[in-house]
This record gives structure tokens, C-alpha cells and sequence, in this order.
């Protein structure tokens, strides 16, 4: 099997737990599709598993990626899926932990499927997981954990830059982006500065900063609800995405 794709991910579907649900039912054209998707969606947080938990090369680290969804395609992982056991995020990962653990009983599992799961194992989307992977206090759980929290948010910005875009409100997120984004670990800029280079007034920036912050929590908390089942489980995946991000 291929083992670096760089296939275009699609759009987020509007609602998760519904294409999780699609992908459950049957063997169908919808129901392959969805499931190729769930992969897309989730080949991030399984690769950053599989990748400290067995501490081998990003190629390996690819190959059993490759490996898990075929089981999760080819198998009968969704089949076995409830919400009573908790969210699909948990699942997964509970899941991904018991291939790592039996993956060595059957040397051939990575034959199967061929290249009907096509998700886009990008060279460059792998780099930016490394810093994962020194650091030899990252529990594999935590590693899914903290990629799909890292996903979550990188999903809901790049849905807010779009949506500012489409709006001619290119100038809120370029303030956003010198603001909160740029700046890494050097002081933020201030207004004045971020002002003069949109040619707007210090206001507007001050404006443009909370407009971009609201529907950011707003964007967030969509994500959030997409995979989930029930409303209940929101406020507590969203704090779990908040102290994952703080810590790191």
C-alpha cells in the first residue's frame, strides 16, 4: 500500500455523528464514503499514536496508520461502536491502542484493502506532529489527544479566515493572524502597530480582535458538537480540548 498519499481532504461534513452513522449501515457507495472520510478526518490523531507508542519511524508510523483504517474499513470497528460508551473521539482511540497491540499477530493485515482507504498522509502534516515525539513524557493517549485537539482548532480557523473572506471582512483575520498567530513566542504587537499596517484605526483592531475571538469559540464548539451524540458531552470535550491546548 501507498504509504504517502497526498490526496486533497474534502470539506468537514455538516453533522459527524451522522456520517458515523452513515458509515455503520451498510456496504453501500454513501456508506464507503463515509467512511473514507471518517478517515481523512482522522488519520491525524492515529498517526500521532501509532507514532509514540511504538517510537518508530514516520514511514513504519505511516504504514500502520495505512493499516488501521483498512481495519477500520475492511473490520467491524463501527459495528461495534455505541455512544454509551462514549464519544467516537474515545473509541477511536481506544480502538487504535488495541491495533497497536495486536498488529504483530498477523504480518500481512496491511495487504488487505488495497488503496480504497485514501487517506492523505502528507509529508509535511507528519513534520509538524514531531514535536510529539521527543519528548518521552507524551503518552500515546495524550498524543492522539492533543493532535485532535490541535485539529479542532486548526479546522475552526481555517473555516474563520473563509467565512471572513467571503464576508470582505479580510481585514478582521489578517489583525487576528498578527495578533494571536504570528507572534509564536515574542510579544504581541500592539494595536497601534497592527492598525497602521491595516491602515484601520487602533478601534477597529480592538473590534476586529473580539469579533474574531467570538466566533472562534462559536467555530470551536461546532466542531465539537459535529461528532458528538448527545448535547451533554459538549461542555465536557470542550474543556478537555482547553486543557490539552494549555498544556501545550
Amino acid at each position: 500500500m501507498e504509504s504517502s498519499l497526498n490526496v486533497p481532504c474534502p470539506g468537514f461534513p455538516s453533522t459527524r455523528w451522522s456520517l458515523i452513522c452513515q458509515a455503520r449501515a451498510s456496504d453501500s457507495g454513501p456508506s464507503r464514503e463515509a467512511l473514507n472520510i471518517l478517515c481523512r478526518l482522522y488519520w491525524k490523531p492515529v498517526y500521532g499514536f501509532i507514532r509514540v507508542a511504538r517510537r518508530i519511524p514516520p514511514e513504519e508510523a505511516k504504514d500502520l496508520t495505512q493499516g488501521f483504517f483498512v481495519e477500520l474499513v475492511e473490520g467491524e470497528m463501527l459495528a461495534r461502536y455505541s455512544p454509551e460508551r462514549g464519544s467516537f473521539r474515545t473509541y477511536l482511540r481506544g480502538a487504535v491502542r488495541l491495533y497497536v497491540l495486536e498488529e504483530h499477530r498477523d504480518a500481512h493485515r496491511l495487504k488487505r484493502g488495497g488503496d480504497r482507504v485514501a487517506i492523505p498522509l502528507n509529508d509535511g502534516e507528519c513534520r509538524s506532529m514531531e514535536d510529539l515525539i521527543p519528548d518521552a513524557e507524551t503518552a500515546p493517549d495524550a498524543a492522539f489527544d492533543i493532535q485532535w485537539a490541535r485539529d479542532v482548532v486548526q479546522h475552526a480557523m481555517d473555516d474563520l479566515q473563509q467565512d471572513l473572506e467571503r464576508e470582505g471582512k479580510g481585514a478582521y483575520f489578517r489583525a487576528f493572524q498578527k495578533y494571536e498567530l504570528d507572534r509564536a513566542d515574542s510579544e504581541a504587537p500592539t494595536y497601534d502597530v497592527i492598525a497602521q499596517e491595516l491602515g484601520v484605526k487602533a478601534t477597529d483592531v480592538a473590534n476586529y480582535l473580539k469579533h474574531c475571538r467570538r466566533e472562534m469559540r462559536r467555530l470551536i464548539s461546532e466542531r465539537i458538537r459535529d461528532y458528538v451524540s448527545e448535547e451533554s458531552e459538549i461542555g465536557p470535550e470542550l474543556e478537555r480540548l482547553r486543557g490539552l491546548l494549555a498544556s501545550h
